[in-house]
């Protein structure tokens, strides 16, 4: 069973133990203050010791001695036969407990709340420091010592109650939350003189002294209010702010450890009352939207909010845009109590100084030169190559990630390359070391035609796009790089060239980000891409879309069979793919601007209507079933890509090329690295396998299943066999292959 001890420390226990002790031992039932005053002497020397320098006496350590050796030994536990404590007594452990705050009881504590009763026995064991003994001081100075022993006092008192309860609130502010100071050392805040000077517009108004930081992510709000601390630190500031100082209180780990029952709400009334009997502490909470409506810190924010409401209780606080609007606007009376400032994005100007501070820190940090011409690339690269995130926390993350490369590798000087990689590092890019976007985009062409057979012409058309927008040349680089509608029949490559083109584009296997439009045919489907709104099944889920654009900001969306999306999904995509951004449930922005978005439909038209022409051949040019397509998505749709792909129907001789070319040279590839050998397939098995999977109507696929039915599934049955065997015929055999 909890006991009321159990927040007591070790040493403040130990002075109880030491209570229980004396009374036990000299056989009576109940405790006094002077029992508390003889186990203080013997047990909290440290604390009593203070007291005596502070007042110039000194502990008489003979008659220390003496009661020590009076008292009894105690070895019980406080649980064991609790000897009765007087009202006096259980008033004092009341005081303790409530000046502890929620914190841990210590001795001072006990000190504090039990000093006008006690005082009067602890001071017979104190001199004055000159005095060789306390009786002979007695008799030598007379009334006036004795007089200055009996009403010795703790310093803390002697400033009065108030100067003890603003120590006591420093020390719990200390205990959950940390003091800014200002920026690290050498450092200063650039480019936000506006800023702070709003806030100590605000912070000195007689209403309303709390405003309220809002901006996106990245753009500084945290740094501004550091700048605050450095303006106060340096007494550039009102006369009323002059001894200022600045905790930061943040409100998701006020609840870490798991505190008990009213623990939590202790905790933020000891906050509250702290900065209350402390006119010069000034709280920030950088997440206070975890006050608004739709947050779960409902017992924080029944205590917090309304404190705000009192003059007493000065506050700072910062927000995203989105969590501003989502959680604290809608509650119009938590909306009343702040003042808001609006922090943008700094400008190029400002950017260029808050990088060369950065460069002078991490040149020293790293041990390694960074040109000043450098700062302007960086920013060049991470407007064009972090387009999600916000300056100056990307281009400061930038020059930050690619120094410590150059370093780890050896380095003496930071490049552009090194900088290039970085921002392929935090984009979760693939590119090789040195690599820049226009470099990445060279040669894709002929790398995709190795994973893509007989849609050249597809290639081609896409190819040609993507090098416009990843080499920065699109006249409105806001919208995604490359929106593209592949259509025509199935198994003819449309959702291959999309894998094919996140590896080869990226340079890594999970830049794809697939969704399959076959699940979104409801309209209330939608939610599930944006997220559900509040109140609605499904709140709070990841949406889908939120999703890519976290985790995929810089890869490939595949929007697989995008004609069986509902109409109002197909809306949806109208401003993605026209401003290459959207707004989820929670507020929140989404970009899209370097991602490119892969649309992919069956829809196929034989008819003369279709765009396009035959080469004489009747196979080479695809033709664009456009009056289809009109029948399956808007006009204002279709506009909206970059481009319609027709894919053309797969000859004989193209199966025959995937077959050979892929199908037959990746299993081989696989076998080799797992098994230790490869096979060569016999001319009649390949014509069997191709006879049986050629099928203008499903394409590739039905080739596949040929293939695995007349080889891979009898080769299954003998594997670990052929382990090592370096090479193997495969004939054919009936339906099947046969293996040499």
């Amino acid at each position: 069973m909890a006991s009321r001890y159990d927040r007591y420390s070790a040493q403040a226990q130990g002075i109880l133990y030491a209570v229980q002790g004396i009374v036990r031992g000299e056989g009576r039932g109940e405790s006094e203050l002077a029992d508390l005053a003889r186990a203080l002497l013997v047990t909290a020397i440290p604390d009593l010791i203070e007291i005596a320098v502070s007042n110039d006496l000194s502990l008489d350590r003979e008659k220390l001695k003496a009661l020590s050796e009076s008292l009894p030994d105690w070895e019980e536990e406080l649980e064991a036969e609790p000897i009765k404590l007087s009202q006096d007594f259980r008033a004092v452990l009341d005081r303790a407990e409530e000046s502890a705050a929620g914190a841990v009881v210590e001795p001072i504590h006990i000190i504090h709340a039990a000093w006008e009763g006690i005082k009067g026995d602890i001071s017979l064991f104190f001199a004055e420091t000159d005095a060789p003994d306390a009786a002979e001081a007695d008799e030598a100075e007379g009334p006036p010592l004795k007089e200055k022993r009996a009403q010795i006092i703790l310093p803390e008192l002697q400033e009065g109650q108030e100067s003890v309860e603003r120590r006591r609130g420093i020390e719990f502010l200390q205990a959950y939350g940390r003091e800014l100071v200002g920026p690290e050392e050498g450092s200063d805040v650039f480019g936000r003189e506006k800023e702070i000077e709003s806030l100590l517009s605000i912070l000195s108004t007689h209403y309303k002294p709390k405003p309220l930081l809002i901006g996106e992510s990245g753009v500084g709000k945290t740094a501004i209010v550091e700048g605050l601390a450095l303006r106060i630190k340096a007494g550039r500031v009102p006369a009323r702010l002059k001894n200022a100082r600045i905790f930061e209180i943040k409100l998701a780990e006020l609840a870490s450890g798991n505190p008990g029952p009213g623990a939590l709400e202790e905790r933020m009334r000891g906050i509250i009352q702290a900065v209350e009997d402390n006119p010069d502490i000034l709280i920030f909470f950088d997440d206070i939207h975890a006050l608004g409506q739709g947050y779960a810190s409902d017992q924080i924010a029944d205590i917090l909010k309304p404190a705000l409401s009192r003059r007493s209780l000065r506050c700072l606080g910062a927000a995203t845009l989105a969590d501003y609007h989502r959680h604290i606007e809608r509650d119009e009376g938590l909306t009343r109590r702040f003042q808001t400032i609006l922090v943008k994005e700094p400008g190029r100007e400002t950017l260029l100084t808050i990088l060369e501070a950065a460069r002078q820190r991490l040149e020293k940090h790293y041990e390694l030169e960074i040109p000043a011409p450098l700062l302007d690339i960086c920013l060049g690269i991470a407007k064009a190559q972090l387009r999600s995130r916000r300056f100056p926390d990307k281009a400061l993350d930038l020059l930050d990630r690619a120094s410590s490369r150059a370093a780890a590798s050896g380095e003496k000087s930071l490049t552009e390359a090194r900088l290039r990689q970085g921002a392929a590092d935090i984009a979760n890019l693939g590119h090789s070391e040195g690599a820049s976007e226009g470099q990445g985009i060279e040669g894709l062409e002929e790398r995709l035609k190795q994973d893509v057979l007989g849609q050249d012409d597809a290639l081609a058309r896409l190819a040609a796009v993507l090098r416009v927008c990843k080499q920065g040349l699109d006249l409105r680089p806001e919208r995604p790089d490359g929106a593209f509608l592949f259509t025509g029949p199935t198994g003819v490559g449309k959702t291959a060239l999309a894998e094919s083109l996140a590896k080869r584009l990226c340079g890594r296997d999970d830049a794809l980000f697939r969704i399959d439009m076959s699940e979104f045919t409801e309209a209330h489907s939608v939610a599930r891409l944006l997220g559900a709104p509040p109140g609605y099944i499904g709140y709070g889920d990841t949406a889908l879309l939120g999703l890519a654009a976290e985790k995929n900001p810089s890869g490939v969306l595949l929007l697989d069979e995008f004609e069986k999306a509902h109409p109002q999904v197909h809306r949806l995509f109208l401003q993605i793919l026209d401003s290459g951004r959207a707004t989820d449930s929670y507020g929140k922005t989404l970009s899209f601007s370097d991602m490119t978005i892969i649309a992919t439909c069956n829809v196929n038209d034989d008819s003369a209507a279709a765009i396009g022409f035959k080469d004489g051949s009747g196979s080479t040019v695809p033709l664009l079933p456009m009056a289809k397509l009109k029948q399956v998505f808007p006009p204002e749709l279709l506009n909206r890509f970059d481009d319609l792909i027709p894919f053309r129907a797969l000859s004989r001789d193209d199966c025959r090329s995937i077959l050979v070319e892929l199908l037959i040279q990746r299993s081989n590839e696989g076998l080799k690295r797992d098994y230790g050998f490869e096979i060569e397939y016999d001319t009649a098995l390949i014509e069997a396998v191709l006879e049986a999977g050629y099928s203008p109507e499903f394409g590739a696929r039905e080739l596949q299943r040929a293939f695995q039915s007349f080889v891979i599934l009898p080769l299954a049955q003998g594997i670990e066999r052929y382990r090592g065997r370096g090479r193997l015929k495969a004939e054919l055999e009936g339906c099947k292959a046969t293996f040499h």
